[in-house]
């Protein structure tokens, strides 16, 4: 069953961490959570013949590339692939979209440019893949501000009818020179083999929320607004609801994609608490477990993605509702960060302990303390005051580009800026 996927080619689906700053594993272990093949997905790869027949469509790949069991596939993304040494990968996804093309270049190309660090468009060509008119894209991004580590990415954008389908292949710069030529020689052979297929809706989820449960869910992978689990409206309703009630069996990473679904359904104050409590569990995450720094390809990078991605939409959205504002800060005063002991964790992506187990509610507390202190009390107690509040909400659009930079606004975000840092800084 699909769970939630590795930063690496968060490009295949038009966005990267904005903020990459997040730590990284230790161990540089993939993020993959696709521990268990998805019985849904029939796929084959025989003699660098690849076939794909859950998803319609073939590729013919180097004859020493493997199926990348470290990835993962979802309703957009569908297929991984490697050279043995790791050091070239290859994505596929697909999804719906009515524009023509050049529309949907165009709104690829402004995601990546907000998305991606140090984004870098090197050429576009207009090229016929399976009979249809289809353009060929590389470009170059680095990893994160603190990893200046250059990779570079040939993508073709295959239309069919409102279908595209994306394959990407990327290398470290030095290399992708080299290699070009044989992702040129994957990219343009791909051939669908029928209508594209729709994709899976999740499984519906009741409390109490297990650790089983919560490996059956289905999410999105890599979304450009960030991952969610997938079902009908009334099916994420009761996902977020089962996580609010009870997310012991949770790692970070699920309170991450369930923070997203609250939001996409309006569920604004059941969407910040699960968002703060990702927060809170991560750091102490990065504690118990002594993670370092993300580098592109581990879980910490994905959490990176994602607290950057949700994060651009539930902070501005609960901060204009003081009242719900206060109630996510006490729920999270009464909530418990270190999560159960059969919680759903995938220890390939998180090492041995750091943290001896009998200081792990210690350093739970002193973590929690210390966001309640410096930013939910803090806050809670500042947005109470409507006027403060108001110069909150100004300050913010104002940071965000909702607010015209006019001169008249100039004067009132030096006044609100001052309001703001003022009253958050006492």
């Amino acid at each position: 069953m699909h769970r939630i996927a590795s930063i690496l080619f968060l490009s295949l689906a038009a966005t990267l961490p904005a903020a990459g700053q997040e730590p990284s594993s230790k161990g540089g272990a993939a993020p993959s959570t696709q521990a268990q093949k998805d019985p849904a997905i029939d796929e084959s790869l025989s003699g660098g013949q690849y076939i794909n027949r859950a998803a319609k469509f073939s590729l013919t790949l180097p004859s020493d590339w493997i199926i990348d069991t470290e990835m993962p596939h979802g309703p957009t993304t569908l297929s991984w692939f490697s050279s043995l040494d790791k050091v070239s990968r290859l994505g596929v996804t697909r999804d719906q979209d009515p524009r023509p093309l050049q529309s949907y270049k165009e709104a690829l190309e402004l995601n990546f440019q907000r998305r991606l660090f140090g984004y870098e468009k090197l050429s576009e060509s207009s090229v016929t893949i399976d009979g249809q008119a289809a353009l060929l894209i590389s470009y170059r991004i680095i990893i994160s501000k603190s990893n200046k580590t250059p990779f570079e990415h040939l993508m073709a954008i295959i239309p069919s009818g409102n279908t595209y389908t994306k394959v990407m292949a990327s290398c470290a710069a030095p290399r992708f020179h080299d290699r070009q030529p044989i992702f040129e020689r994957i990219l343009t052979p791909y051939h669908s083999t029928g209508p594209p297929s729709a994709t899976a809706s999740s499984q519906s989820i009741a409390s109490p929320l297990t650790a089983k449960r919560i490996e059956s869910l289905r999410a999105t992978a890599n979304d450009p607004a960030g991952d969610y689990f997938i079902g009908s409206p009334d099916e994420q309703k009761n996902i977020v609801s089962a996580f609010v009630e009870d997310n012991s069996k949770s790692d970070p990473t699920f309170l991450y994609l369930a923070a997203n679904t609250a939001y996409r359904t309006g569920e604004i104050k059941e969407a910040a608490f699960l968002f703060y409590a990702a927060q809170i569990r991560k750091r102490f995450d990065y504690k118990r477990y002594g993670l370092g720094d993300a580098n592109g390809n581990n879980i910490q990078t994905y959490w990176g993605f994602l607290n950057q991605t949700i994060g651009e939409s539930v902070n501005p959205a609960i901060t204009r509702r003081p009242q719900e504002f206060s109630e996510v800060v006490d729920m999270l005063a009464k909530w418990q960060v270190v999560p159960a002991d059969d919680a759903l964790y995938v220890h390939t992506m998180y090492g041995a302990y750091a943290l001896p187990k009998n200081q792990w509610q210690a350093a739970a507390d002193s973590i929690k303390k210390d966001f309640m202190d410096n930013y939910g009390f803090k806050l809670k107690k500042f947005l109470s005051n409507p006027e403060n509040a108001q110069a909150f909400i100004f300050f913010q659009d104002y940071n965000l580009g909702h607010i015209p930079h006019t001169p008249e606004n100039d004067q009132k975000y030096e006044k609100y800026r001052d309001t703001v840092n003022k009253g958050l800084n006492q």
